[in-house]
């Protein structure tokens, strides 16, 4: 489980520690620094939710600040609005997919390379534990 997000000492800055495994199998501390405390909140929960070497991927890739960074809320509504054959209506349900049960999990800004094998399935688990979501539910939002 990651730390809580602590203020750093004389600065105005926010650090997350958390523990993982070098290549030798021993257990090492470090952490991150952050500028708000929201994002460092968002951070110490996705470990939770991913693990350690996916939420690493995640600030990494987040952090890259190249222009072929694509948002995953943006790439989401560009989808939607792109999809032929479907009525405002069915428009509007994916479009609260996204707003109820992808960016609570995500995050409002997570990268489209933070959805990997692994962030998939926390996510449907998430979906099933935290969201109370049924089987055929999850096999709806998930096959949208």
């Amino acid at each position: 489980m990651a730390s809580t997000p602590r203020p750093r000492p004389r600065s105005d800055a926010w650090q997350v520690y958390y523990y993982f495994y070098d290549t030798d199998d021993k257990r090492r501390q470090s952490s991150e620094t952050f500028e708000e405390f929201a994002e460092a909140q968002w951070w110490a929960e996705l470990i939770d939710k991913v693990g350690i070497a996916e939420a690493l991927k995640v600030l990494e890739a987040r952090r890259d600040t190249g222009s072929e960074v694509i948002l995953l809320t943006t790439w989401l509504h560009r989808y939607v609005d792109r999809l032929v054959g479907v009525q405002e209506d069915g428009r509007r349900k994916y479009r609260r997919f996204i707003r109820n049960d992808i960016v609570p999990f995500f995050g409002e800004g997570a990268p489209l390379e933070a959805v990997t094998q692994d962030t998939d399935a926390a996510w449907i688990v998430y979906l099933e534990q935290d969201r109370g979501n049924s089987p055929k539910t999850i096999a709806n939002k998930h096959g949208s």
